[in-house]
């Protein structure tokens, strides 16, 4: 008689091995899966990060724009070079898919300029405010965009 349960405990050994051998195999595919989303996931947060970034590059083109020109515009433009993104440079310009990507909000008070100055007590600065929308792409189509309001003295 114990010649014959010896021989059935040994088939539900390996019933049992095989099972937990099934089972660990999903747990692996499982796991494989998430770290597959997770580095998907982490890609997309790249793009966007790096569109994010070249649309920030085309806000300070603007203000550089502004200074320089009393006018927000500029041309678009890459960041860095081909050794850095071997699959295309981000880039950024400005945004036209709203309507007008720059816009003359007309003239306002100079901030902190509240003394009677100027010709008949008007003050003698102002600020011209201008509304600019930018965007920035990144390889990969990641799209980010920026709107700012900006201002520069005016000498009146």
């Amino acid at each position: 008689m114990s010649n014959r349960c010896n021989r059935r405990d040994q088939g539900s050994a390996l019933l049992i091995t095989m099972f937990i051998m099934a089972l660990m195999g999903i747990v692996g595919f499982a796991a494989l899966e998430t770290v597959m989303r997770d580095q998907s996931v982490a890609g997309h947060q790249k793009r966007q990060k790096t569109a994010f970034f070249a649309a920030e590059a085309g806000v300070t083109e603007s203000f550089n724009a502004l200074r320089a020109n009393e006018d927000p515009t500029f041309a678009a433009g890459n960041l860095g070079d081909t050794s850095m993104y071997p699959h295309g440079q981000p880039s950024y310009s400005l945004d036209t898919s709203a309507g007008a990507a720059t816009q003359n909000l007309g003239l306002g008070a100079y901030p902190g300029m509240n003394m009677a100055i100027g010709q008949n007590g008007a003050p003698t600065f102002s600020m011209r405010y201008w509304r600019t929308r930018v965007k920035g792409e990144a390889p990969g189509g990641s799209l980010s965009r920026i709107e700012t309001v900006s201002g520069r003295v005016v000498v009146n």
